[in-house]
């Protein structure tokens, strides 16, 4: 699946869920992704695993998943929504941002050239 295929369908999730529905509100809805964030760490703190998902037990919740990885791709799909929302390059983005690491941080030239082949192959 490419990366704006799963934009527009994070997208329509959380179009639907109401997240967009006042326009403008972008400091609000970048909140609701550090909630996401801050869930991360509150999963780590209790269950001390990076990658266990459960679900939860409550009959209220319908099991749920839970966890760290489920609390990151709850975050990773608002980014991708968020993006397609303001019509975010996030492609161009990513790309940039791989070029500067590797610059920066002595990362192998090779992550740049990955990137930018990952996304020119799509």
């Amino acid at each position: 699946m490419e990366l704006k295929e799963l934009m527009g369908i994070a997208h329509e999730k959380y179009t639907k869920a109401g997240l967009f529905n006042t326009p403008g509100r972008f400091s609000k809805q970048l909140g609701s992704l550090h909630e996401n964030v801050s869930e991360a760490l509150v999963e780590y703190s209790e269950w001390g695993s990076v990658i266990t998902i459960s679900h939860s037990l409550k009959p209220s919740n319908h099991g749920q998943p839970l966890g760290v990885p489920i609390a990151l791709a709850s975050a990773v799909m608002k980014v991708l929504a968020l993006c397609a929302e303001y019509k975010i390059d996030l492609e161009a983005a990513v790309k940039e941002m791989a070029a500067y690491e590797c610059a920066q941080r002595a990362l192998p030239q090779s992550f740049a050239e990955a990137v930018r082949e990952t996304a020119g192959a799509k």
